[in-house]
């Protein structure tokens, strides 16, 4: 078993739901809501796929890299979303879907050692949303406030198998702990609280 497994195996083992606070703000709505990444398609591989100079493709995950691994691993870019202004920190995929009256988006990226997702509850015309990660280390504590938010939308309201598109606007504040072992209550340290922005465009359509 390579590294990468591994330390994907720890992280699905150690990641818990975590501690957000956040509120309600209203949606804004521009029928003519454009961007570049509106107008093409794009697709890309898992993180863990690597092609070669020659053409050829390797799964660090596992032993070989056949056409159905290099097919099934292929997905469609539905999101652009910097964190922190950073390229290499990316949420590139997007869902929605509906949960009674609420439409739930919900935006991901990941790599060997992380996993971010930024999730967003519309309902009516309000929307909530919040910024959250989680690392490989089960020993991290992870908290996050929301500063500032702004959602717009193409429209007032979708249905199922609709597209949404939509641009975003984030400020977080995040407080990280670890927990001391070896004392009697493991109480957590604090380690370091930092600012966290999100910015950026997505494009998904509502799950029927």
């Amino acid at each position: 078993m390579r590294l990468p497994l591994l330390l994907l195996a720890a992280f699905f083992f150690s990641f818990a739901v975590p501690g957000t606070k956040s509120f309600w703000s209203k949606v804004r709505v521009e029928k003519k809501l454009a961007d570049p990444f509106f107008t093409k398609r794009q697709f890309k591989h898992s993180w863990y796929m690597i092609r070669h100079e020659d053409g050829s493709w390797e799964s660090t995950m596992s032993d070989s890299a056949g056409k159905a691994i290099i097919d099934t691993t292929r997905y469609e870019i539905t999101a652009r979303c910097l964190v922190n202004k950073d390229t290499f920190n990316v949420l590139d995929e997007a869902d929605a879907w509906f949960e009674k009256d609420t439409l739930r988006i919900r935006l991901k990226g990941m790599s060997a050692s992380f996993f971010a997702r930024f999730d967003i509850d519309v309902h009516k015309d309000n929307f909530t949303s919040a910024y959250s990660t989680s690392f490989i280390y089960p020993t991290e504590l992870q908290r996050w406030e929301t500063l500032r938010q702004q959602l717009i939308l193409d429209k007032k309201s979708y249905k199922p198998g609709d597209e949404v598109r939509g641009r975003v606007r984030y400020e977080c504040l995040q407080t990280v702990h670890a927990r001391e072992f070896g004392t009697a209550d493991e109480q957590p340290i604090n380690i370091y609280t930092d600012t966290v922005w999100v910015e950026g465009v997505f494009r998904c359509r509502v799950k029927k």
